[in-house]
């Protein structure tokens, strides 16, 4: 497969990619309680690595939905997408990067926010652009 053809295929399912990866961030949050319920009560021998490792999933997300914003941003036909879906991105970063290192007392809960943001406008942007070429829109 030549390397245009495999770019535009990866493209093409960029509004996929961002709304898993944002639904993926939202069970991630809501599965972190119930992460440290069962951690508390257990006795692992690697204990105190788990909390570290499940936060820093939060990180990896951020940098898939980031990947897929720049290539949905790139491919959209709706001039009002790439800001919003920035925008979206930084206020979830900011959560997450609040919520990593505990800057400001933000309730966890805020994440969804902009996680359920970002897997709607990517599920937005998929089914409502609309172009008359394939190469300017997320297929």
């Amino acid at each position: 497969m030549n390397e245009s053809k495999s770019f535009n295929l990866y493209r093409s399912y960029t509004d996929i990619i961002g709304a898993t990866s944002s639904t993926l961030c939202m069970l991630h949050c809501l599965l972190t309680p119930f992460l440290f319920a069962v951690h508390a009560t257990s006795s692992v021998a690697c204990s105190e690595i788990g909390p570290l490792w499940w936060k820093i999933i939060d990180f990896l997300f951020l940098f898939i939905s980031i990947v897929a914003i720049r290539y949905t941003a790139k491919a959209t036909s709706l001039e009002f997408m790439p800001t919003i879906l920035y925008v979206t991105w930084v206020a979830l970063a900011i959560l997450v990067i609040n919520n990593f290192f505990h800057l400001l007392p933000i309730p966890h809960a805020a994440i969804y926010i902009p996680a359920m943001g970002l897997a709607a406008l990517h599920l937005y942007n998929r089914k409502y652009c609309r172009c008359k070429e394939d190469s300017c829109c997320a297929v």
